[in-house]
């Protein structure tokens, strides 16, 4: 069983519940609606992180974030850095401790091989 949630662990669910609509917003704006790496890509790769990261003990929210952003530049020749480096410029402004942001950042940059 896992033992009780820490104030930073709160502290950081709450500002991703607080801000979840917006980051989907932002990170959506850059999709078309259909296609191999449209918008349903996207929702297929929060479902796999919620699975494997279920079974893995990985943080949820940094999973979810990270999906989310992960191929929010993906038009750019190194698509992964870039959707890294464009979350870096986003989540601080959504309140988001610089902790959370560089493990978010180390998902999306490792992502594409």
């Amino acid at each position: 069983m896992r033992a009780s949630m820490s104030s930073l662990e709160r502290s950081r669910r709450d500002c991703y519940r607080y801000n979840l609509q917006k980051m989907e917003a932002i990170c959506h704006a850059g999709f078309e609606d259909v296609g191999s790496h449209g918008w349903e890509h996207v929702e297929r790769v929060r479902l796999l992180c919620r699975k494997i990261g279920k079974s893995e003990g990985a943080d949820p929210t940094i999973l979810d974030v990270a999906a989310l952003f992960h191929d929010t530049m993906r038009a750019s020749d190194d698509h992964a850095l870039e959707s890294a480096e464009f979350a870096d410029t986003v989540l601080p402004l959504m309140g988001f401790d610089p902790e959370f942001c560089d493990r978010v950042h180390e998902v999306i940059a490792t992502h594409s091989f």
